[in-house]
This record gives structure tokens, sequence and C-alpha cells, in this order.
């Protein structure tokens, strides 16, 4: 039907056929008009002047003396000269009298006769002002005439002194002109009519028929017969166009058939998908530019259909599943307004079986094909699996960090036991011998300053061993690094067992880091174990702080963090060593080079963990036989200026005021009431918080200082505090209590009121603290 409906147009009249000849037909017509008009123009020019000169030639013959004045009169004469079309001819006087007419000559008795009487004559037409022959026109009806009036000169003068007057008939020139017009226009069209039919006859077999040609090809082509070729005829342009046509129709049809191959390929991934993606676990979601789901796979809908609902044409935070991600479901829409792509965003809800389940999603915008918003497609999984998986793994590697410390523990038992016997051997030691000394007050000062100092070295290792052994979780805070290590050196003397050198060097005075102070506690206990292990036959121990910079470039640690300066933390021993293959694995947890049953080989791990955990980085140096080094390097802080201790802090006078001391340890609560009652203040005691209650309820006296154990059977510490301050609302509290890290949380509201006492304590920081409290009203000072 479309071959008919294009050979229909090629024949008619909107074919290109008819509109190239009939433009050829235009463009010759006007060419050849424009020719013809030019010639007839010419040529009757050229007639219309040849017709003037032959009627003023008499008048240029009788100037020239080649013809007599009376010759005018003779017809025959002027018929030879002026042709057939003779109508009149008279030589005029300047004064206006005819002198000599044609077939008429005036004699010397003939009246002369003047042209003013004549009609048809115009006197004007003999102005003595004329210089040459000059030709006129004459219409009388139908008849038309020429008139050619010419001047002729005497030698001496410039006016003429008569006129030739010619008068023929003009209506054979018109017949003339119009033979001539006829016959040239005859010629045009003959001419025209030949060449187009020449051009046209060329056109259709030279350019038509090709292009008839060319049209059946490209309905061939459309019809999808790509292997039709056109005839290449020659080297003009429709050639060229033919060739290209062909190579059109090559191309079309290697990418029709590639698009085939395309279409069946992408039906078949199509199909792929819809398989993948009904069988996996997995499931695909969209949304249209509002966030509003469009499509959810069968995954989804089963997991969440049956307690919130088709989700369809709901948004996500509309459906009333939870956000576990920091920000929550503001951030997630924040993300999809910026039409941002987002990934891990972790969401929760209930099943039926009222259990957890967490879910991961992932989105990016989706763009039409001129790159208009469309919404959103993406993915999401169950990781209920995976999340359970990894809090067991993150509890697993707590207590084998748990585990490791309490290895390293164990391996330190033998130590502080041996230094706690010596501690309570003096001790007793040192009282017995008090007690025999009681009448020499000198001796028996000494005995008790000597027994004071064991109890504070015995306080010293027990306080150690607690904060390291504690399983509290991770607190960082800013921690003075070379004090800190300092206080390890009595634990660590115990664990080296005395034949090993511990020398502890500090090259830049107070530096401060960021860590949590029992890990870093541990960390240095861990390395010194190690050491330790790789000196049998003794050795050197060198812990060594100070500012450095890694050996290899880091990035950027957390905001605050000085990357500029680290603090470096140096542990060197005299040891075995290690080979580079070794070196290679010192880090892999469970790794150990030591016998079985000496090691788990945890340590080192867990070492580097909290390291890379602390943003620090952590570098080993060693060679066999020549020892190891390990360097710690943590971002430097800014120093803190640290508060005066309690024992440094100057008390003030006390004038009888009411301190009640709650504690269920009797030794205690005595040596409490002494030391504050030398103080001059007024102490009452009581071993429970029952009995605190019931003293203030009896006694009606205010309380200005509760020094109280947090720790205490029925109503514990921070439960009478709470009940003391509704009585009196300005007591000041202080708790006391020997398990830092237990009370911490049972405490945290009284964190702007209350002092605290870590036992043991001396009784000067006791007394220190509590008239501290009592001179001032602003927050007290934390010990």
């Amino acid at each position: 039907m479309g071959e008919r409906l294009s050979e229909k147009h090629c024949n008619g009249l909107q074919s290109l056929a008819f509109k190239i000849g009939l433009g050829l037909v235009l463009v010759q017509v006007t060419i050849l008009g424009l020719t013809a008009a030019y010639k007839v123009s010419y040529v009757n020019s050229e007639i219309d002047e040849h017709a003037y000169a032959r009627l003023a030639l008499p008048g240029h013959l009788i100037q020239h003396g080649a013809l007599h004045y009376a010759a005018v009169s003779d017809r025959h004469a002027m018929q030879d000269i002026v042709g057939e079309m003779l109508e009149d001819a008279m030589v005029i006087g300047a004064n206006h009298n005819i002198l000599y007419a044609l077939d008429y000559i005036f004699g010397p008795d003939t009246p002369p006769t003047s042209i003013r009487d004549m009609p048809g004559i115009d006197p004007d037409w003999f102005s003595p002002d004329r210089p040459q022959a000059q030709v006129f026109p004459l219409n009388d009806g139908d008849h038309t005439s020429l008139v050619a009036i010419t001047p002729l000169f005497a030698d001496a003068f410039s006016r003429p002194h008569s006129f030739v007057y010619v008068k023929v008939s003009a209506n054979k020139l018109v017949a003339n002109h119009r033979e001539i017009v006829i016959l040239v226009g005859s010629m045009t069209l003959l001419c025209l009519f030949v060449t187009s039919a020449m051009i046209l006859g060329i056109l259709r077999f030279a350019v038509l028929r090709r292009l008839q040609e060319a049209l059946h090809f490209t309905t061939q082509v459309a019809k999808g017969a790509f292997d039709t070729r056109l005839m290449v005829k020659g080297r003009d342009e429709l050639s060229l166009l033919e060739a290209q046509m062909n190579q059109m129709a090559a191309d079309l049809g290697e990418r029709t058939m590639r698009l085939q191959k395309a279409e069946e390929a992408a039906k078949q991934s199509e199909s792929r998908f819809r398989d993948f993606a009904a069988s996996s676990a997995d499931w695909y979601w969209e949304t249209d530019t509002r966030f509003l789901y469009t499509e959810v796979s069968m995954q989804y809908l089963a997991l969440i259909e049956d307690r919130y609902g088709d989700p369809v044409g709901r948004r996500i935070d509309e459906i009333g599943l939870d956000a576990e991600a920091e920000g929550g479901w503001d951030w997630l829409m924040t993300r999809l307004r910026a039409r941002a792509p987002f990934q891990d965003f972790v969401i929760s809800w209930l099943d039926g079986h009222e259990q957890r389940v967490y879910a991961r999603i992932n989105g990016i915008p989706a763009l039409n094909g001129y790159g208009e918003f469309t919404g959103y497609r993406g993915t999401g999984a169950d990781i209920t699996v995976q999340r359970k998986a990894q809090e067991e793994q993150a509890q697993l590697q707590r207590q084998l960090a748990v585990s490791q410390k309490m290895e390293a523990v164990g391996q330190m038992a033998g130590g502080v036991a041996h230094e706690f016997n010596n501690c309570l051997a003096g001790i007793l030691n040192f009282t017995e011998v008090a007690k025999l000394s009681l009448d020499d007050q000198k001796k028996t000062a000494e005995f008790i300053g000597q027994i004071d100092t064991l109890g504070q070295r015995a306080a010293n290792v027990a306080e150690q061993l607690l904060m390291f052994s504690h399983q509290s979780a991770t607190q960082a805070q800013l921690v003075r690094i070379d004090r800190a290590v300092d206080d390890l050196r009595r634990l660590l003397d115990t664990m080296l067992d005395g034949r090993i050198d511990l020398q502890i060097r500090h090259e830049a005075g107070e530096v401060w880091a960021r860590v949590d102070p029992s890990q870093f506690s541990s960390c240095l206990v861990n390395l010194a174990i190690n050491a330790r292990d790789a000196m049998e036959d003794g050795g050197m121990l060198q812990i060594t702080t100070g500012i450095g910079q890694p050996d290899r470039p880091v990035e950027k640690a957390q905001s605050g963090d000085d990357t500029d300066n680290w603090v470096r933390i140096t542990v060197q021993d005299t040891g075995t060593g290690m080979d580079e293959t070794t070196m290679t694995r010192i880090f892999e947890p469970f790794f150990t080079t030591k016998e079985p049953g000496k090691g788990t080989g945890l340590g080192l791990s867990i070492v580097y963990s909290w390291v890379q955990d602390s943003g620090g980085v952590l570098e080993v140096d060693s060679t066999p036989g020549t020892g190891t080094i390990f360097t710690i390097y943590l971002p430097a802080q800014p120093a803190v200026t640290e508060r005066p201790r309690p024992e440094e802090a100057r008390p003030v006078a006390a004038d009888g005021e009411m301190v009640l001391v709650v504690d269920d340890e009797r030794a205690i609560r005595e040596t409490c009431q002494i030391s504050l009652q030398t103080q001059g203040l007024s102490v009452a005691t009581a071993a429970d918080g029952g009995l605190a209650l019931k003293f203030l309820e009896e006694s009606k006296i205010p309380v200005k200082v509760l020094l109280v154990d947090v720790l205490m059977p029925e109503i514990t510490g921070p439960q009478l505090a709470e009940e003391v301050l509704k009585i009196s609302p300005k007591t000041h509290i202080v708790f006391m209590s020997g398990y830092t890290e237990r009370v911490t949380s049972q405490i945290e509201g009284f964190s702007a009121k209350a002092g605290f006492l870590r036992k043991p304590f001396k009784q000067a920081q006791m007394v220190g603290l509590v008239k501290s409290l009592m001179a001032t009203e602003a927050e007290p000072v934390r010990i």
C-alpha cells in the first residue's frame, strides 16, 4: 500500500518530476521572454532609427548641396529618397511661408502660403532655435504619421534660414513592428517547447528514474529487505548517493540484527533477573518522585505485610518501621530530598513472633531518558542473622579480651601474692614491735610510720590490679601518659619476678592522650609479659615516653587530635627477638610461638586492635638475638590543669558542725570518727542506712556532711543520700568505695553534688575533703 501511495504521489501534481519540470519551464519562459522582449525592442529601435534617418535625409541632402530645393516638389524623386510611405513634403522659410511643396512649385505670380493657415502643423516646429532635425509622431484616429523637421543653415549664419518638412505614413512601420513581435514570439515558444522537451527527457531518464528506483529501494528496506541493493550508474552525485544508500542498508541490516540480539538478550536478562529476584533472599523496591513505594518484591512483602500491611502507596517512614541508623528517618529523608544515593541504611521491625528483624537497604535516584528524576530504585536485605552474629562476635571478642586479661592476672598472681605477703608480714611484725615499744613514743611513731607505708604499698598494688582486671566498656578520657606509666611501676615490678631490670624514662615531661586508662594499662602489661617471656635468663625492659612521628604517613585522626604531634610510648627488651616471618604474623589472633599451655596468642592482637581504635599507630622492630622494640604512637592532646589532691587542700577551721559516718565496716567508722573529732567536728556513726535515718529523725540535728559507703545491705549509700537530701538539701555527700567501676553508675546522679573517696584512703585525705566541702558551696573536689 505504501508503495502504491508513493507511485500515486510521483504521478500526480505533487511529484518531483512535475515540480522540477515546472521549475525548468518557468526559468526558460523567464529567460526566453526577457531575451525576446529585448530583441523586439532592439529590432524596433533599429527600424525606428532607420525610418527617422530616411525622413531627415532630404533635408541633409539639400543642406549639403546634393539636392536642389525644387526637388521637394518632385514626388518621384522624394519617394526614391523617403519611400512609398511619403504623404507630404515642403520647404518652409524662416517666416513660415511655403517656398516649395510636393507636386507644386510657387511662381512669381503665386501669392505665398503660410503654414499658420494649414491645419495639423504646429508653427513651433519651425523655431529658429532648433539646432538639428527632429521627428514628431502625429495621430489622427487610426492613422499614424511621422513628421521630420530639418533646419537649413547658411555658412555664415547660426540660425536656420528655412526648414524641410517631410511627412510619411507610420501605419506600415507599426505593421512591421507587429510582424517582428509575432515572429520573435513564435520562435521563442518553439525554442521553449523544444528545450523543455529535451530537459524533461534528460531529467526523466537521468534523474527521475533513478530517484524512483531509490524510492522503491527505501520502501523495500523499510519492509525489512536489508539485502536490497541499488545499481550504481556512473560517478555523478546520484551514484555517490546510491552507493551511500547501499552502505546504509548494509549497516542498517547489521544494526538491526544486533538490536534484535540485544532485545532478545534484554528479554533473557529481564527474565533471568526476575528469576534471581524471585529466588534471592534480598529484595528490590521502587518509589515515585514523592518517595511513595510503587513496587516491592515478594520477599519484602512476606516480611512486613502481615503486621504492617502493603507498603505500596506509602513512604518508608510511614509504615511503622524503626530506623536504626544514626539520625533516623530525618537523615534518610534529607538524602532523598537531595536526590543523593545512600547505602547500608539499617531498619528494623517486630515480626509476628515479637522478634526484632533487622534489614539493610540501599537506593539510588532513577532518571528517565531525558535526565528527569522519576524516583528511587534500590535493594534490601535481611541482616538479622548477620546482626546477631556480629553481636555474638563482639561479645566473644570481649570475652577473649577478658580471658587474655585474666591470663595476665593469673601470670601476675604469684608476684602479687608475694608482694601482699611481704606487706602483711611487715605490717604484723611492725605492729608487734610497736606494742613492745609503747613506752618509747619515738620508736612507736617510727614503727607506725612503717606500717602506714606498707599499707599504702599494698593498697597501690590492689588498686592497679583492680584497674587492670575490670570489665567495663571503653571510656576514653584525657590521660597523662607519663604519670599512668609511673603508676604501673609497682605492678610491673611484681610481674617481672625481680630478674628483669625495669627502667622507665620520660623524654618530654608531661604528655597527654585520649585513651581508656584501663585498656592503656592492659596494653603495657601485655607488652611487658611478652618481653618477660622473651627474656628467660633475665635482661632489661625499658619503657620510654615522649613526642615523635610515625615512620609511615597517617590519615588525620578524630576532631581535636593534634596529628602534627604524637605521644610516643616505646617498650624495648633485650630478649630473643623475632625473624621477618614471625613479625608478619604477630598481630594475628591466636598466633603464638610459645609452647602449648603458655599463651593464647591474643595479647598482641588485642594491643594492635586497641591502638587502632584509639586512632594511633603501632610499629615493631626486631632482630633475632638482639631484642624487640614496640612503639605506640597516640594523637597528642593539650595539657590539662590537674586539680590538687584532697590531702593538699587547705582545711578550714571547724566550729562543731555535725558529720554523719555510715559504713558497715567498724574499723572505718571508728577511724573516721576519731580523725574528724580531733579536728573539732561533731561526729555520729551508723552501721547501716536504717540506723542512720533513725538517728536523723530522733536527733533533729542538721548534718553538714554525710560520709557514706556505697555498697551496704538493705539501704545502699546512694539511696540513703537521697533521703538525707530530702531532709537537709544543703548537706554535702561524700561516697566511699573500693569498687570504683561498680559504683560509677550508681552515684552518677550525684556527680555535681558529691565527693568520692576510693578505699583504701588516708585519714588526711578524708579530713581534707570533708573540710573543703564544709567551707564552700561550689562543686566538691573529686578524687
